[in-house]
């Protein structure tokens, strides 16, 4: 834990200040992107050592952790599980799937970490793309689908042999509709979905109706709130502190926990600045040919039931020391939400 205090300090005294390890839990997790910017100070999200980051978040009064694991020996794991269980949180495993039958021994062994560490969860993405910049033609859409399906399949019976459930996260590559397809091929109470409630806003979907059409295989949540802004070009879109945005988070966590009580919901409080969704452009619809012009009109018309005329914020115009102040102050007001909401109660 000799780290620790050097972390602390690159927040700055107000925020540090704040912090009472003695209050309750939220029984709300951190997805370690929710600290991006303070990551990229020590050496990105995958230099965190994660009992350093689950000590850390749980002055924030974090219930879990989701974090990079990478792939070590019984020593390093087993004070990783055990200084876990010492704070009383959770702990899920962050992997990347297995692209070629030859990265399957990396894979594995970064399963096997996750599971000597008390993981029971470890999130994916089939692409770290947003489909309508990266994918020109249909054709280039349906060939990665079928290599990611080709990497499920790799990694699902690793998965099985260790017990661990491969939750695949909607990352605005796939539609909802598009990720149900994949998991009923699949049919493994191994392989599911990790809900993130913002993130398919980018594709022209009601968080919702996302949430009604992936809600039976999800296995764990990344909870965000997001805020929207009208452009030329379609609309902007931006992670914002739980409440302060428009997603019926109430809604969202109530058709999840219908499926399951057991799901942990972490929090994904990105600090960065708006996205831009441009869908008023002919280059968005190349490989989203099936959402409808239905779609395209409740989308936009949602977006301009936006009453506050003030700009998105910008974080980039920030100096250093103040944007690690913002992206800590955004992850504890939606922890400090998320209690006086009872919002997980």
């Amino acid at each position: 834990m000799g780290s620790e205090p050097s972390i602390m300090s690159a927040i700055g005294d107000s925020a540090v200040s704040c912090e009472q390890p003695t209050l309750p839990l939220s029984g709300l997790g951190v997805q370690v992107s929710s600290y991006n910017i303070l990551s990229g100070r020590i050496g990105g999200e995958e230099s965190w050592a994660p009992e350093v980051f689950a000590a850390f978040c749980r002055r924030r009064r974090a219930a879990g952790i989701q974090i990079w694991l990478g792939r070590h020996d019984d020593a390093w794991s087993g004070n990783v599980h055990g200084r876990l269980a010492e704070l009383n949180m959770y702990l899920e495993g962050i992997v990347r799937l297995p692209a070629r039958q030859d990265d399957l021994e990396r894979f594995e062994a970064e399963i096997r970490t996750a599971k000597r560490c008390g993981a029971k969860i470890v999130r994916a993405v089939l692409s770290w793309h947003r489909r309508y910049e990266v994918w020109s033609t249909d054709d280039e859409f349906r060939t990665f689908v079928r290599n990611a399906e080709k990497s499920l399949k790799r990694a699902e019976p690793v998965v099985r042999k260790y017990g661990i459930k491969l939750a695949v996260e909607n990352h605005k590559d796939c539609t909802a509709a598009e990720l149900a397809v994949i998991m009923r091929k699949f049919d493994s109470e191994y392989v599911g979905v990790c809900f993130d409630t913002g993130n398919n806003i980018a594709l022209l979907e009601d968080p919702l109706v996302t949430a009604e059409v992936l809600s039976e295989w999800v296995f764990t949540v990344h909870l965000k709130d997001m805020d929207v802004e009208e452009s030329r070009e379609g609309f902007l879109l931006s992670e914002v502190p739980l409440g302060r945005g428009m997603v019926d988070l109430k809604g969202v966590v109530g058709i999840i926990r219908r499926s399951s009580q057991d799901i942990h919901f972490n929090l994904e409080m990105i600090a960065r600045d708006p996205l831009s969704i441009p869908c008023l452009v002919g280059r968005y619809w190349s490989t989203l040919e099936q959402v409808s012009g239905r779609d395209l009109a409740r989308t936009l018309a949602w977006v301009r039931t936006r009453r506050n005329g003030e700009p998105l914020f910008r974080i980039g115009s920030l100096i250093p020391k103040e944007q690690l102040e913002v992206e800590d102050r955004f992850v504890l007001e939606s922890m400090e939400y998320v209690v006086a909401e009872r919002l997980l109660d």
